[in-house]
């Protein structure tokens, strides 16, 4: 059997990026508890109560947290997918009051620092072992199948037990 080839390593400085925008994306949508209902917000949140400056000045600094992740290497596909988020997350908290309560929910920056979490974790991971087809034992049973089926043609009556 052979041995699984590991992919490639995150280098230290993808590792540095995606710790820093770890706590970046957590101060943008979750630093604070709001007492009694213990619902978190960011400064995210709070920023988009200004309206439309506010839910622009929100989406640039979610577009900050893209940058990073095309810098650090982020296939083309799971920056699409952050790029959604975040459009979502401007249209969705650009609607007067029902949107800040959107912005308060969606949490984009979040949701995207897990997907480039989950992208450079997998890059850390041995790639799954190749498993071969038992071909000698296919082989065998094909065999072992035709003979007996040959068998079975050659006696005039293989079921008379009498």
């Amino acid at each position: 059997m052979s041995e699984s080839t590991p992919h490639a390593p995150i280098s230290a400085e993808q590792r540095a990026t995606l710790t820093r925008l770890r706590k970046l994306a957590y101060r943008l949508d979750s630093q604070f508890r709001i007492p009694v209902v213990g619902v978190r917000v960011g400064w995210d949140s709070l920023i988009g109560l200004v309206p439309l400056a506010g839910d622009i000045v929100g989406g640039c600094l979610s577009l900050y947290l893209l940058w990073q992740a095309w810098r650090i290497k982020a296939p083309k596909r799971l920056l699409l997918r952050m790029l959604a988020n975040i459009g979502v997350e401007v249209l969705g908290g650009a609607a007067p009051l029902i949107g800040d309560v959107f912005d308060i929910y969606w949490k984009a920056n979040q949701r995207n620092m897990d997907m480039l979490a989950v992208y450079l974790e997998k890059q850390i991971m041995p790639a799954p072992p190749k498993r071969k087809t038992p071909w000698l034992w296919i082989s065998l049973s094909v065999a072992l199948l035709v003979l007996f089926i040959l068998y079975l043609l050659s006696t005039p009556e293989p079921f008379n037990f009498s």
